[in-house]
């Protein structure tokens, strides 16, 4: 399908000089599989990241010679915040998503762990737990949410709860308790029917929902997967304590909320740099893929479809956050009117934008929210990028961790169009850092469309 794409190919051309390979950085790097060999991290595969060792390459990369502070809007579970304090910087962390804040409590309670002859006794005394001894308080059961029931046999639902319980109302210390209650909030997918695939969950035929056929190649039995994953933890972290004494470096500020938010109230000129990676523009709803996790936190029906419409836009089921945002500058109209003029007057985007709604027209389109969520995506960005550049320092640098997308075989050039709103904000576009193997398409833009490499990318803008 060949269309137009002239302002799409001259922000290319403008950039062009700007696109080049880093020898360091390869696509390990620059997601989470570097950290499945970390001894923390790998304790739950959160996907939603980069590697700890990206950090020290951005660090030494940025050739800032005095770094006091770093920031991360889209802290995740904390990998920037970590790899700063190792290095003995200063950090600040933002963050929507509660399983974020959770996990990164673990990784502070790691730092400073030395209960570790009392951690072996609780693994000895779990291993003997008679579990019909044990009477199930509803008050600390896994309460479902609709999207997360049946998602475990009976069985193993009901030996999940009674340990919830049992863990309760144990006298075992907070840091053993969070340590037990994190153990099984790390293998819940991996005792379910479900999972994780990417925009959503994907189920198991024997849990009797959705409509696949198909069969997880394994489902752990509850007792025997628990009390290997807390053995694990133990080991590794006797293990961390060796390699990585505690350097009494501060523990990182860690942030629960949206950036459109908490980054208005970061003082203006007092970070030197930023590392981070937002929600892609992939139509993924991470309220869907880490269900089974936020239920385990308690989170409620109305606090999801909270979190969903607070989060970045980046799925069809995303509501225009126009007017909010709007009212958070209603003290300051005047440059909100200036962010907006910005970002609704990129001639790439506006081209993106007509050409979809052209297919929109001729129904070629599988979801015309495709398009209000690329707008989105871009207007609320615009804003994102304006509060990073009031906070940096004059000089400070940011790395933008982020991917190109395609739908209907239109590549969407995110890269260019973040780097150009950047620019107009006043950032220097420094370098758009690629990685020597592009990203491929889905199968069914690649069935439809043919095959078009993506780049996968960091951006490097300088205050």
């Amino acid at each position: 399908m060949d269309t137009v794409k002239n302002n799409r190919d001259l922000l290319e051309i403008k950039y062009k000089d700007k696109i080049t390979v880093h020898p360091k950085i390869n696509r390990k790097i620059v997601s989470y599989q570097e950290n499945k060999k970390d001894l923390v991290y790998s304790w739950f595969n959160y996907k939603e990241g980069f590697s700890e060792s990206l950090i020290s390459i951005l660090v030494k990369d940025s050739n800032l010679n005095d770094i006091n502070k770093i920031l991360d809007p889209f802290a995740g579970s904390g990998t920037t915040l970590f790899a700063s304090q190792n290095l003995g910087i200063e950090s600040i962390g933002i963050e929507l998503l509660p399983i974020g804040k959770f996990i990164f409590e673990i990784r502070d309670i790691a730092n400073n762990f030395n209960e570790f002859n009392e951690l072996e006794d609780v693994i000895a005394h779990f291993e003997n737990l008679d579990y019909d001894e044990i009477r199930i308080d509803s008050k600390y059961s896994f309460k479902h949410l609709k999207i997360t029931e049946n998602a475990f046999s009976k069985t193993n639902e009901e030996k999940l709860n009674k340990s919830l319980t049992y863990i309760e109302n144990s006298d075992f210390s907070c840091e053993i308790k969070k340590i037990l209650k994190f153990t099984v909030f790390s293998i819940l997918e991996e005792i379910s029917f479900t999972s994780k695939d990417g925009q959503c969950l994907r189920w198991d035929s024997r849990s009797g929902k959705g409509k696949s056929d198909k069969q997880k190649n394994y489902i752990g039995e509850f007792h025997f997967t628990f009390i290997n994953k807390l053995k694990k933890i133990k080991d590794d972290l006797e293990v961390y304590r060796y390699k990585f004494p505690f350097n009494g470096n501060s523990t990182p500020e860690y942030i629960e909320g949206t950036s459109f938010e908490e980054l208005p109230s970061i003082s203006e000129g007092s970070v030197d740099l930023i590392i981070t990676s937002p929600p892609y523009l992939n139509r993924y709803d991470y309220t869907r893929t880490y269900a089974l996790e936020l239920a385990f936190l308690g989170i409620t029906e109305d606090e999801i479809r909270k979190l969903r419409q607070e989060i970045l836009s980046s799925n069809v089921e995303n509501r225009s956050k126009k007017e909010y945002i709007k009212d958070l500058y209603s003290n300051d109209l005047s440059q909100c009117e200036k962010i907006i003029s910005i970002v609704e007057n990129i001639d790439a985007l506006k081209e993106v934008i007509s050409i979809l709604n052209e297919y929109k027209d001729q129904k070629k389109l599988n979801n015309n929210g495709i398009i209000r969520m690329i707008e989105f995506y871009f207007w609320e960005h615009a804003f994102i990028i304006y509060e990073m550049y009031r906070v940096l320092k004059k000089g400070g640098v940011i790395y933008y961790v982020n991917d190109n997308v395609r739908y209907a075989g239109e590549v969407i050039p995110v890269d260019l169009i973040l780097s150009e709103i950047a620019s107009q904000i006043g950032f220097e576009v420094m370098n758009i850092y690629t990685l020597k193997s592009r990203k491929g398409n889905s199968s069914q833009q690649m069935g439809m469309y043919g095959k078009e490499t993506l780049r996968k990318c960091i951006y490097k803008w300088k205050k």
